[in-house]
């Protein structure tokens, strides 16, 4: 891979992360108006960028409301192979749903 490649990978994932903090700053001001909490869930989807739950916490961080936060899903979480306990650490400070769902991936 050369370095051209290497930052046009950099570039798209700051620019589609530039974009979901925006989508997710929008949500947070309709939840506000209502006085709802939106919880953005862990979805077992690789190509999705928010799905994995590093990036939904760094989205929630970005934003940093009361009105957005995590739905935990332990079953997604192991779909995609992510160490469960580990990721209920990382997400636990914007935890506001905790899905227990069994698989046997």
């Amino acid at each position: 891979m050369t370095t051209e490649e290497i930052f046009k990978i950099i570039e798209e994932k700051y620019r589609a992360e530039e974009e979901v903090k925006k989508i997710v700053t929008r949500l947070t001001e309709v939840a506000k108006k209502h006085d709802v909490t939106i919880c953005l869930e862990n979805m077992p989807f690789r190509n999705q960028r928010i799905s994995p739950v590093r990036n939904i916490v760094r989205a929630v961080e970005k934003v940093s409301s009361e009105h957005i936060g995590v739905c935990f899903d332990t079953g997604h979480c192991n779909c995609m192979g992510d160490d469960v306990a580990e990721a209920v650490r990382l997400a636990a400070p914007y935890l506001k749903v905790f899905h227990i769902h069994d698989n046997n991936m």
